[in-house]
């Protein structure tokens, strides 16, 4: 960035414990922009941070593109016009759009179905397209609103001929930008004129973001800066693809007012070597303040301690950034912030703390192993804060009967909202646990939220073996969705993905979640690079053993492990040469969801049972789709013939366990 200047600004506010700084400029305030199109996860941290530091102008809003998604090819059967089809209804709540039972489906022309939602005040397009059926929302890109702002924008700067066709109808480039980006964002675009807009890229955003950029360069001459989980592990990937001009690698609190402050500097690009994790073009080359997580060129001399922190000395061998402790407790997530966010989240989500110790193989790791923690004070005043903006209408969230199967009927009938925290493992800090606990049975946040927690289950565990007393008498009194890390219920593979726990551990865990007769969840994975079908049998085998017994057990998971760039199986697969130039043409082949380098027959089989796993979630339908998961899988194994004989006697054998286990099972909630 060069200098510019806009308002004046006071000196940025010392961390505890550190002498102030000087001020950035005198020069002003950057006005900087983020998008997202669902909740700001990580971007409300960044922003929240430059705005305490009095470093920028910041607004975080909401992107609401036209394009929302792409339907299963399977979904065409159920578009057929008059009242929406139950299906379809169930295809776009995985989507999280959730539809009114009374909606109805009218055909506009041969290629093209609308859904009318009256309830919900909403018209979905769906458009089938070489073997695609997208899904348009109308409204965000058609008002005439929109329109005029871009004839206002276009009149102003002398550039109606880029914008218009001589019929006065947008030109191509500006109707994209209003489909990928959604009209509201646009003319902010156009209001704001920021200096900097951000996103944030998480698995298979990038195509989308890559078009949200491309918006950006029509109406504004901001810089564009990108940050996440993808450009993480992926810094000049996706420097050199997007089309941004800088990516954020690691935690970027710090490097981003590091950014902010060094933009008035005359001769600013000349010091981007200084900001870490920052990657950014110089040159006609990419450079990259940050290595491999890998340790590549990393030695024990370049590490000296500082109090609790390890501190690279060399900024060349600094690996990603971290937010230390001292920010975290110092930053508060400023919810003022927000605009345009307009549609229902279905929870509010905060983080309690980074990092996480264990050692999963499968893992990314992108906050590192030291953990970094919130005050339960702290974690409150956040959800009161974002609770006081769901009052005031700046946040909307769904309520539902959330408590429905829980022990206490009064509470049953309440609907109520999600509060979800999302640390890599909650109750590693017991006892901020139970202080947060305390504090929250004093709110009367109680009454209009469900909290959730994600853990491990040794972490509910005392030294002993025994489900920590305390923690246990909170969760039953509060009844939180506990989600237990347990991944799975066969021994080898938590052995294989180095687990923290032990299948004795996670069975002590849930069998005292059982006795709080309330509902909680678990989440697996089926599969790794090394499955067999045998294996997968034996893995679905003890998983629904495990499961029918405990009616309340929720199940969420994922039918394979994920080769992530900076994980434990990508070193391994790459060791193994399993990751060739065939398989992994571009960076994002390390996020797929379907590997191509195992038995291809346990892949399919993973596939098979996952289809019908992913109802397991719903209590009410959960039993069900235990037994018809393993169904599918004996029934695809029964295909294979007399070459699969061994294993479909295993298969069979398993199954008759589970039906003589399914009617043992049965009792009241």
């Amino acid at each position: 960035m060069s200098s510019v200047g806009v308002e004046n600004v006071p000196q940025p506010p010392a961390l505890p414990g550190q002498k102030p700084k000087g001020r950035a400029s005198a020069a002003g305030m950057v006005r900087l922009l983020f998008g997202c199109s669902g909740w700001p996860s990580g971007i409300i941290e960044l922003a929240s941070w430059a705005k305490r530091r009095r470093l920028a102008n910041v607004v975080v809003y909401q992107l609401q593109p036209g394009r929302i998604f792409r339907l299963d090819p399977e979904d065409g059967h159920f578009l057929a016009p008059g009242p929406v089809d139950p299906k379809l209804i169930d295809s776009f709540a995985r989507r999280r759009r959730p539809l009114s039972d009374d909606a109805h489906v009218v055909r506009t022309d041969r290629s093209t179905v609308e859904i009318h939602d009256d309830r919900r005040r909403c018209t979905y397009r769906i458009v089938a397209a070489g073997g695609n059926l997208d899904v348009y929302v109308p409204e965000h890109f058609e008002a005439e609103q929109f329109l005029a702002a871009i004839r206002r924008f276009a009149e102003g700067r002398g550039l109606t001929d880029r914008f218009f066709e001589p019929d006065g109808t947008l030109k191509q480039p500006a109707r994209r930008a209003l489909t990928a980006a959604g009209g509201r964002f646009v003319g902010k675009l156009i209001e704001f004129d920021p200096h900097v807009v951000g996103f944030r890229i998480e698995g298979g955003d990038f195509q989308d973001v890559k078009k949200y950029i491309r918006a950006v360069r029509l109406f504004s001459k901001a810089e564009i800066v990108l940050g996440g989980p993808t450009p993480t592990s992926h810094p000049k990937e996706v420097l050199e693809e997007s089309g941004a001009d800088y990516v954020f690698a690691g935690e970027a609190e710090e490097p981003l007012n590091r950014f902010l402050t060094l933009a008035w500097q005359p001769n600013s690009k000349d010091l981007q070597a200084d900001i870490p994790g920052l990657a950014f073009h110089h040159a006609d080359r990419i450079y990259h303040n940050t290595l491999p997580a890998d340790g590549y060129e990393r030695t024990v001399l370049d590490v000296r301690h500082k109090g609790g922190d390890k501190v690279l000395k060399s900024l060349r061998n600094r690996i990603r950034p971290v937010a230390s402790s001292d920010v975290i407790a110092a930053n508060r997530l400023d919810w003022s912030v927000l605009e345009g966010f307009d549609r229902e989240f279905d929870s509010l989500f905060f983080t309690a703390g980074r990092g996480c110790p264990g050692a999963c193989t499968f893992c990314a790791k992108l906050h590192g192993r030291q953990v970094r923690t919130k005050s339960a004070e702290q974690l409150l005043e956040e959800i009161e804060a974002a609770d006081a903006k769901v009052t005031d209408g700046t946040i909307k969230v769904t309520r539902w009967k959330l408590f429905e199967y829980t022990n206490d009927p009064v509470l049953a009938e309440a609907e109520v909202a999600w509060a979800a925290v999302y640390d890599e493992d909650f109750f590693l800090n017991r006892r901020r646990a139970v202080e947060f606990f305390r504090l929250w049975d004093k709110s009367p946040l109680k009454h209009r939220y469900r909290l959730g927690f994600q853990t491990n289950p040794c972490s509910l565990l005392t030294s002993r073996g025994e489900v920590h007393g305390e923690l246990l008498r909170w969760i039953d009194r509060l009844e939180p969705m506990i989600q237990v890390g347990a991944e799975s219920f066969n021994p080898e593979l938590l052995m294989r993905w180095r687990k923290r726990h032990t299948i004795g551990q996670l069975t002590t865990v849930l069998d005292a979640l059982d006795r709080t007769r309330q509902d909680y969840a678990v989440f697996l994975l089926l599969t790794d690079f090394d499955t067999t079908p045998e294996e997968l049998v034996e893995t679905l085998r003890l998983l629904i053993l495990s499961a029918l017994p405990r009616r309340r057990m929720r199940i969420a998971g994922s039918p394979f492990t994920i080769p992530l760039f900076d994980s434990e199986t990508r070193k391994l697969l790459e060791y193994r040469r399993f990751l060739t130039p065939e398989k992994i043409t571009h960076f994002s082949d390390y996020e797929r969801t379907q590997p191509g380098w195992m038995n291809p027959l346990a892949a399919e089989l993973a596939d098979l049972a996952d289809s019908e796993l992913r109802w397991a979630l719903n209590l009410q339908q959960r039993e069900s789709a235990l037994v018809q998961a393993f169904e599918v899988v004996l029934d695809r194994i029964r295909q294979e013939g007399r070459k699969a004989h061994h294993l479909r006697d295993q298969a069979q054998r398993a199954m008759d366990q589970i039906k003589d286990a399914r009617f043992q099972g049965i009792g009241p909630f």
